[in-house]
């Protein structure tokens, strides 16, 4: 048996390695393991004994990236729970703050971790020399985007303006205004570089493919929010039954759990997923952009997954201006009150879904808790493109250096949040896992 090893995929977010077992003889793949080796983050047992009014706060800092997707989702779950309906212009409101959300993290893998994949170099640093404006543009619509989350959330990273029922409190519309035109003008600014970006990263090695994939869909607008989750375009799966269709497994090998369909069988999330849901409701320059590049949706090749991100950026930009120049900024929020029950909250994360279940106290206090995030779904469906990559690269023949680079820059494509994943310990010595 020959084995590749990476002992640390570079550029990620956190701490994993890759391990692939093959006999080069038979031209067959033994085994493949994503092994995340950080250590657990316990956030479901940091939830249990909180105030519903502190959840969402504390939930957003499960991650450093996707804070404010997990503190809407976090409230959305409370607000079931407690039978609450927020206000039309707090759902709008928050689709905007989850859009921002999205198109911030993206343009950091787009541009900065998965870009030099795909145009033979090490890092971003090897791009500036020619692709300066290119990168500094990029960042800077970053930054115009941090700064329309810092408006809403109160802060970009960790939002604590999120509660339960609503906003803690919102700007004035002169300051929504002026934000929203500032988010006009990144649009534009995306528009004019989101072609040169577009052309390398069309360039999707054959022989990856994706079993299933699942998103949500309204049926009727392009939402991160809001709708039943779509399985291969065909099944609906409302919220409230997630658990029905979608399980999680603990592995050996690894801190992070494993998510897969009801029947045992690998999905993809993410930005690719939502486009092949839900590409009727992309807006114009998104859909130009897919144009010029010969995508053809569906796709299940997660070589896509970063073309994917830029595209939906173009719309993301779009519907978040949009709802900071037409949303009320009143109400605020609505009144909740305290009452057992339970609830489910499914959201369209940066990385794909993310669920918060929570059961809640007459007290008002979390009792039980479950989280499955976007990257611990995806782990199914990276080993298993990784076993369809190395089996199509024994066949070519090509060294196992090779090999070890194509892996790792398979396993950014998908922009796995490995810090977001890790949330069990392994049970030892008879002991039950936490």
């Amino acid at each position: 048996m020959e084995e590749v090893r990476i002992s640390e995929v570079a550029r990620v977010e956190g701490h994993g390695s890759v391990y692939v077992e093959i006999d080069r003889e038979a031209g067959e793949v033994k085994r493949v393991e994503l092994r995340i080796f950080e250590g657990s983050r316990l956030f479901e047992a940091a939830a249990t004994g909180r105030g519903i009014e502190e959840l969402p706060m504390v939930m957003s800092r499960i991650c450093g990236i996707c804070g404010p997707a997990h503190a809407v989702c976090a409230a959305k779950a409370i607000e079931a729970a407690l039978g609450a309906h927020v206000p039309n212009n707090v759902r709008d409101l928050r689709e905007a703050v989850v859009a921002l959300n999205a198109v911030e993290s993206h343009l950091l893998h787009v541009v900065l971790l998965s870009l030099p994949d795909f145009l033979g170099a090490r890092s971003f640093i090897e791009l500036m020399p020619a692709h300066r404006e290119t990168l500094m543009t990029a960042l800077r619509i970053r930054e115009a985007v941090g700064r329309a989350l810092d408006l809403l959330c109160g802060e970009r990273v960790h939002a604590r303006n999120i509660v339960p029922g609503g906003f803690a409190g919102l700007p004035s519309k002169e300051a929504a205004l002026k934000c929203a035109a500032e988010l006009r003008e990144a649009a534009k600014s995306l528009e004019r570089i989101a072609e040169e970006l577009a052309g390398p990263l069309s360039v999707a090695l054959g022989g990856c493919e994706s079993e299933h994939y699942a998103a949500l869909s309204t049926g009727v607008d392009y939402s991160l929010t809001r709708g039943d989750v779509v399985i291969d375009g065909r099944v609906r799966v409302p919220e409230a039954s997630f658990r029905s269709f979608f399980v999680e497994v603990v592995v050996p090998y690894s801190t992070s759990k494993k998510g897969l369909l009801h029947t045992m069988e690998s999905y993809m999330v993410g930005a690719l997923a939502r486009l092949n849901v839900n590409e009727g409701y992309l807006s114009a320059s998104s859909k130009e952009l897919l144009k010029v590049s010969g995508v053809s949706l569906p796709s299940r090749n997660p070589y896509l997954i970063p073309l994917a991100q830029l595209a939906e950026c173009l719309t993301l930009l779009e519907r978040a201006a949009e709802a900071l120049e037409t949303a009320p900024l009143k109400p605020e929020r609505v009144r909740v009150r305290p009452k057992a029950g339970v609830g489910v909250g499914v959201i369209e994360a940066p990385r794909g879904l993310l669920y918060h279940y929570y059961a809640v106290s007459e007290a008002g206090l979390v009792v039980s808790a479950d989280v499955s995030t976007p990257t611990a779904q995806n782990v199914a469906d990276i080993e298993r493109n990784i076993k369809r990559l190395v089996e199509r690269l024994l066949a070519d023949g090509v060294s196992r250096e090779v090999m070890e680079r194509e892996c790792a820059k398979l396993v950014r494509c998908y922009d796995p949040c490995i810090s977001c994943s890790v949330h069990i310990v392994q049970a030892r010595a008879g002991r039950s896992k936490s």
